[in-house]
């Protein structure tokens, strides 16, 4: 694995043609959760898969669609339209470096937009190559489909990577009554009666956050594997 600590000629003699990008957000995580939360877990997912597979790891997109928690402090958006260009502007860059298998790891749950923008990519077929998307942000075994931002697998996954910055003390469960489709017309704050937690952190354990963890970098390995076995057929 290479990754944004090399040398552009540690990088150029580093022989693979398969770059990693993923995509995380910077939003509001509630009372206990940094606002990084979804880079920072991408981050190191991706660190370990990538080098497991040997492939060019790019700095993580730190930013995505996070409109449904623009009502929390810190947090900034893009637009999806926005978000759909700047990955059409990093895969082509990719591609005109030479790499030829380009994934695109989505870590943060409203970036709807990565997957029919992969999709147009591979159907303009305007490059020597392909970009496929694998959506990281879902395939959890931690918690439950109420545990939906900012719960029990988030706050475990960060009591094991980075404990230091959780403060439990402020930790609130909350259970909305509103469905995840309101989230297009109330925000996520609004929906959580001010807590901008939807699930069950309380229940999170450091334990439970070390298998996820391990699971996440699984999954995703596997899914890679996967599709560069279908690719070369």
């Amino acid at each position: 694995m290479v990754n944004k600590e090399n040398t552009s000629p540690e990088i150029k003699n580093f022989k693979t043609d398969i770059a990693f990008l993923a995509v995380g957000a910077t939003e509001q995580h509630s009372f206990h959760l940094p606002v990084k939360t979804d880079a920072f877990i991408a981050e190191k997912v991706c660190e370990k898969a990538a080098k497991e597979i040997g492939a060019y790891l790019l700095p993580v997109m730190p930013f995505g669609n996070s409109i449904e928690n623009m009502d929390g402090a810190g947090t900034v958006t893009l637009r999806p339209l926005t978000l759909r260009a700047v990955v059409m502007d990093l895969t082509e860059s990719l591609f005109r470096q030479g790499y030829k298998k380009i994934f695109v790891f989505n870590f943060h749950g409203a970036n709807f937009i990565l997957k029919p923008t992969v999709r147009e990519i591979n159907y303009e077929g305007k490059y020597d190559g392909k970009v496929f998307f694998v959506d990281a942000a879902y395939g959890k075994t931690v918690g439950t489909n109420l545990d939906l931002h900012s719960g029990d697998e988030e706050t475990s996954l960060m009591l094991y990577l980075w404990k230091k910055k959780i403060n439990l003390k402020k930790v609130k469960n909350c259970s909305p009554v509103y469905h995840r489709a309101d989230l297009d017309w109330v925000g996520m704050v609004g929906a959580t009666g001010g807590t901008g937690c939807w699930g069950f952190p309380k229940a999170a354990t450091l334990k439970k956050g070390k298998k996820e963890f391990e699971n996440r970098v699984a999954f995703v390995v596997k899914e890679v594997r996967r599709i560069l076995e279908l690719n070369q057929k």
